[in-house]
């Protein structure tokens, strides 16, 4: 969210970058009442180094393994059990405040994307209770599916007048954070994400969302032709069923327009490339690699359809 709304709208990303690098701490994500106190599951101290050893030969620590991060690891697993440890509304409020920050360091009305240019930005979320989905077979005529893949639409529009249509403005900051926290709601780490819960810190700051109507028509569209409240959907990290939605991007840049013959390129970021093993041995996984496996992979694709001058 944060790269795009800097394309879009020429911001610096300096500002949500120190905010994060300050405030988002593991530490400072706990939810207080989940947060270990000093002998609570004391029993788990002697199990940090074996623990901290095994993830490291999976490859799975970003670093060596420091008194920091022996710390924090502690932490996190002495905390809360049976419910996120995490501070969801925590996390919402970082993303709105570091949008609002990297706002204040430019113009809406300028934009890094040539005139006649559009940028689409796909946020990927899994609904967890899903969508009814007709599929049309022979016999019987139709069977229906549960339908739990959900993608969040953002885009801008740089009209060859010089106008911007734009998702990325002041009035749809609210509306990227929510996106951003719905897409890191990872199961057992953040609760789900709903939409009252941005509402209700909205409110609390009296802070408007103008473009609320509009995200919602564009992105719940068919939970109202179901006769289902976007307000009921229930929201959690899009990695649980679509971590790398090349396909979302391919159908984005099939949409985009070019005027002269152009030089497409599909970038795709993976942040664990050269962590990357292949799995040795013939043994069969057991329960806790599987679970180590199921880390969250980065997708930053940007199609643009025209050469950059």
């Amino acid at each position: 969210m944060a790269l795009a709304t800097a394309l879009a709208h020429d911001l610096s990303l300096a500002p949500i970058t120190d905010m994060w690098l300050t405030e988002a701490d593991m530490l400072n994500l706990l939810a207080p009442e989940a947060r270990a106190r000093l002998w609570s599951k004391w029993y788990f101290w002697p199990l940090m180094r074996p623990l901290l050893t095994r993830l490291d030969r999976e490859g799975l620590l970003p670093g060596k393994a420091d008194a920091e991060m022996k710390e924090r690891v502690s932490v996190f697993l002495r905390s809360r059990w049976f419910k996120p440890p995490l501070d969801g509304r925590r996390m919402t409020t970082l993303m709105l405040d570091g949008l609002v920050a990297m706002g204040k360091t430019g113009s809406a009305s300028e934009s890094l994307l040539p005139t006649g240019a559009r940028l689409d930005l796909l946020v990927t979320v899994t609904d967890f209770r899903g969508l009814d989905r007709p599929i049309f077979i022979h016999d019987p005529p139709v069977a229906h599916e549960r339908e739990h893949r959900h993608v969040l639409r953002f885009s801008l529009d740089h009209r060859r007048t010089g106008h911007l249509k734009s998702d990325f403005d002041v009035d749809n900051l609210p509306s990227l954070a929510f996106a951003g926290r719905a897409s890191a709601s990872y199961p057992g780490a953040f609760p789900p994400a709903q939409i009252r819960e941005i509402d209700d810190i909205l409110a609390e700051r009296h802070r408007p969302w103008p473009a609320r109507t509009h995200f919602l028509d564009r992105n719940f569209r068919r939970y109202r032709e179901q006769g289902e409240n976007p307000e009921d959907a229930v929201l959690v990290d899009g990695s649980v069923l679509d971590n790398k939605p090349i396909m979302a991007c391919v159908e984005a840049i099939r949409t985009h327009g070019a005027f002269r013959e152009v030089d497409r390129r599909l970038v795709f970021i993976d942040p664990h490339l050269r962590r990357e093993k292949a799995v040795s041995g013939n043994g069969v996984p057991g329960f806790s690699p599987l679970c180590a496996r199921r880390s969250r992979t980065c997708l930053a694709t940007i199609p643009f359809t025209t050469n950059w001058q």
